[in-house]
């Protein structure tokens, strides 16, 4: 199909698209913000976080825009001659005055994409909005190319805050009834997960059904094809296994005695995961590099639905996925953590770290009112207060509250709804 007749369909496809009712999402605030200053922004995420509809949700605004989907058929194979030749048409078609926005959505699938980006951008004044599924457009020499041209936005799955408002629920006052709804949501959300779809569709087997669809999709798309990984179920048993033992230290020699490979093949498969945003990992907190690189890491699942789905669990894993919740959430809020034990095998969850010094404390702990349990986790987290200086801590809990002083430390016992609830900037 010649380039201008698939220009003149894609106009006529946005059009349609900008009188779109899309679901709000937090970032959008930051994305008009960030248009102000006419650097070429990137959104990265795991694939069906909702980057396709967050660049929609401003389609209406920006008049001289342009949306393209590069997981179109119609597109498949372009290249950096392509995309010059899609700019010839729009402009022809178009004629949009001064403020020319180009929205490339997928944009990793573009061969040589972002030598034509920068080019654009520096000589005729183009900007752009650029999203992928995978962490390539983060990669440091992208950013060499562009020219540190580029701001980066990083989008995951719903927070429970925005799965909330997806369920049309958004409460003024919290009543005992509503507060109930909420616990009823939380549990939907840490079951299902925050995948916009998901969050959309009722019944648990289309839910599930859904995620698994996601998971096959981003091991068969955008691993084994991208990395061109020969034995395809063996990835495919170690990407189960990684998922379904989140929440959990991992190191590449168990990992290697486990699937009977190389040292080398667990790390580039780690890797692999790490890139499709699959994956995230935790190092442990020490002033050392070298312990750093020493000690297993803590792997967390970008979505404790997609970890359900894939893990054939849920009741008996609600601690992890509670653990995962808070480690996806101090993500999103773009905190640098770690987690921290010592020689004696006392363990705090996330070491928050400020200005290059550990800052805040947190424990997640779902069952804390056993005595042994409780004994267990505030031994360690006034160990790691003593550690660092520190005068309190969190511990995050399934419905415990209460605030108590041991050993002259302070200790906040949260439920786990409420501090998702708590301003982003806060910890």
């Amino acid at each position: 199909m010649k380039t201008k007749k698939i220009v003149t369909e894609l106009l006529e496809e946005n059009k349609r698209y900008s009188e779109l009712e899309i679901m709000p999402r937090d970032k959008e605030k930051e994305l008009h913000n960030l248009l102000k200053t006419d650097e070429i922004i990137t959104i990265s995420g795991v694939r069906r976080c909702g980057k396709s509809y967050l660049i929609l949700s401003i389609l209406k605004d920006l008049p001289g825009a342009l949306y393209v989907n590069f997981e179109d058929e119609r597109l498949a194979g372009f290249t950096a001659e392509n995309l010059k030749e899609i700019y010839k048409s729009f402009i022809e078609i178009r004629n949009p005055g001064n403020k020319v926005y180009f929205l490339l959505d997928e944009v990793q699938e573009v061969k040589n994409w972002e030598k034509w980006v920068r080019r654009m951008h520096d000589s005729k004044g183009l900007n752009f909005i650029l999203t992928g599924s995978n962490a390539s457009l983060l990669a440091p020499e992208i950013a060499t190319t562009l020219g540190g041209r580029n701001i980066e936005i990083n989008l995951f799955p719903l927070s429970f805050k925005e799965f909330l408002k997806v369920k049309k629920f958004t409460p003024e006052y919290l009543t005992e009834t509503e507060t109930s709804k909420i616990k009823y949501y939380l549990n939907e959300y840490i079951e299902h997960g925050g995948f916009p779809k998901v969050a959309l569709v009722e019944g648990s087997f289309e839910k599930k059904s859904i995620l698994m669809g996601y998971f096959n999709t981003i091991v068969y798309k955008d691993i084994v094809k991208r990395f061109e990984i020969r034995d395809v179920e063996q990835f495919r048993e170690f990407a189960i296994y990684l998922i379904a033992n989140g929440s959990s230290l991992m190191s590449y020699y168990k990992l290697k005695n486990i699937f009977g490979v190389g040292v080398e093949t667990v790390k580039n498969y780690f890797r692999y995961m790490e890139t499709a945003f699959l994956i995230f990992n935790v190092p442990i907190f020490s002033y050392k590099l070298k312990d750093q690189m020493k000690y297993p890491r803590k792997l967390y699942c970008i979505d404790t639905g997609l970890r359900n789905a894939v893990s054939f669990r849920f009741m008996e894993d609600k601690g992890k996925l509670y653990e995962n919740i808070v480690a996806v959430e101090l993500k999103r809020r773009e905190k640098e953590f770690y987690y921290w034990k010592d020689d004696k095998q006392r363990e705090v969850d996330f070491v928050i770290k400020e200005n290059l010094e550990p800052k805040h404390l947190v424990q997640v702990c779902y069952d804390i009112e056993k005595p042994e349990t409780k004994n267990r986790e505030t031994k360690a987290l006034v160990e790691a207060m003593d550690k660092f200086n520190l005068s309190s801590g969190i511990i995050i809990t399934e419905d415990y509250e209460d605030d108590e002083h041991i050993e002259g430390k302070q200790i906040i016992y949260k439920p786990l709804w409420k501090w998702l609830f708590q301003s982003e900037t806060q910890v």
